[in-house]
């Protein structure tokens, strides 16, 4: 039997969440929007997340298991949920965050009112899995300019988003784990608008796995440096000459390093580290005098 195409589809990609995408599914099932499909893309677990999933889609048709092996990260995941459904619009959820019961019914109705516009998001209310830390507002910057805004620094998460299909299928899909989802914001603006929810429908959970690691935070960030200069690059030369000379690049720069001493980079390894972030852009240790003799120091110690 054929059934109609459901209006959304929901993409889950998930790997060792067994203790937290059932609380993720069960916001999905709450949602008042109910023309949704949702795929759970399981990038090879090795835990029982698939069996807390296929509990779900026992309960409810519209939740599918996938398996994905070997692990790929997430962003061959989301790919892969988006190759497998054909809906008008798209719904990138973590495995460990939740929607409020009006998230999808409101971004749909906001995409459907404008026709321009490749996506539509929703400020989140920063979690701990018990109580709200803090509650998100959209500047008025970013919903005016917010390919600009963008260009400024990542200011969504992909939980948080609608995506309309026909513009997520003009872009090359997500890209440079694990920051793919700055990549896919920075070439979907440029096809069209956004627009806002003006209330918080997202629960952002901070724990452990996504919050406070370091090295995971060092590494997007130095992603997301390369993805701003290719993107500039191509489209705005003047614009990447502007940033640099404003220091807006140079301060992503200075932030990345101070990751590295935070962390207490082992001396061995921060020459190497030095020259890999100079290779990219050296303008943040010319005018940063005080980290440049950090890590000169580090790679003079003895133990070096």
């Amino acid at each position: 039997m054929n059934f109609p195409m459901p209006c959304v589809s929901i993409i889950i990609p998930t790997y060792n969440r067994a203790a937290l995408i059932g609380e993720t599914l069960e916001s999905v099932l709450a949602q008042t929007f109910t023309d949704w499909e949702c795929v759970v893309v399981d990038d090879a677990s090795t835990d029982h997340t698939r069996s807390v999933v296929e509990e779900y889609c026992a309960q409810d048709p519209r939740i599918r298991y996938v398996g994905q092996d070997p692990n790929q990260g997430g962003a061959a995941a989301r790919n892969r949920g988006v190759a497998l459904t054909e809906s008008e619009f798209v719904a990138f959820l973590d495995n460990d965050d939740v929607w409020l019961p009006a998230f999808l019914d409101t971004t749909v109705k906001l995409l459907q009112m404008q026709g321009d516009a490749v996506l539509a998001a929703a400020p989140r209310l920063y979690w701990d899995g018990e109580q709200t830390l803090s509650t998100e507002v959209f500047s008025e910057q970013a919903q005016r300019r917010p390919l600009r805004t963008m260009i400024g620094h990542c200011f969504v998460v992909p939980s948080q988003c609608l995506i309309r299909r026909a513009a997520l299928e003009k872009t090359q899909g997500l890209r440079c784990w694990p920051a793919d989802d700055y990549d896919l914001w920075l070439q979907l603006l440029p096809l069209g608008t956004a627009v806002f929810a003006p209330t918080p429908l997202v629960k952002w959970r901070r724990h452990e796995g996504n919050f406070g690691a370091v090295s995971r935070d060092r590494e997007v960030t130095l992603l997301n440096i390369q993805i701003l200069k290719s993107f500039l690059w191509r489209r705005d030369i003047s614009l990447l000459n502007r940033l640099v000379a404003a220091g807006n690049i140079q301060r992503k720069h200075e932030y990345l390093l101070g990751l590295e001493m935070a962390e207490g980079t082992v001396p061995g390894s921060a020459a190497a580290r030095l020259a890999r972030l100079l290779a990219i852009f050296p303008s943040p240790l010319l005018r940063s005098p005080a980290l440049a003799r950090h890590y000169l120091s580090c790679a003079r110690r003895p133990d070096a």
